[in-house]
């Protein structure tokens, strides 16, 4: 995936230093495009419950979550560029796939965490509240900065 973060609205040199990360695959099914991210966590107690999962996705990946699924959906822009995004997250997104290695077991699905959201608004939200967020902390950087000197 070659969609850099200033093509989707990243400062790339402010997210390298708050973020560190990789999609580790992307699969299709039924033409949709899915983000599955394989996690090592252990988690409190050894408990992969899926309230348990859910509650360390939304803790520590929920910034990771938004920017891998708007970047996903601006890379597939190249391969369907008569669509909006909003059609492209309609028709070929398929959700993020979180897999905590270490909760995992034959024939149970515990240890695995899926999200999506309703509407590539809602996406797209997501995505311009952690702009927004990172445009804030540059600034207080900045002026941090500046009282430095």
């Amino acid at each position: 995936m070659n969609a850099t973060l200033e093509e989707c609205g990243i400062s790339s040199d402010y997210i390298a230093r708050m973020f560190k990360g990789f999609m580790d695959v992307i699969f299709v099914r039924d033409d949709c495009y899915s983000i599955l991210d394989w996690k090592s966590d252990i988690l409190e107690n050894d408990i992969y419950s899926d309230a348990a999962v859910q509650a360390k996705v939304d803790e520590d990946y929920s910034i990771q979550r938004v920017l891998y699924s708007y970047c996903l959906i601006k890379w597939l822009k190249q391969f369907y560029p008569q669509k909006t995004d909003a059609e492209i997250f309609d028709q070929h997104f398929g959700g993020i796939y979180y897999v905590f290695l270490r909760g995992t077991q034959e024939g149970k699905e515990n240890g695995i965490y899926v999200h999506t959201w309703q509407s590539f608004d809602d996406l797209q939200k997501g995505f311009n509240k952690i702009k927004s967020l990172m445009k804030k902390k540059r600034a207080q950087e900045k002026e941090g900065d500046e009282d430095d000197e």
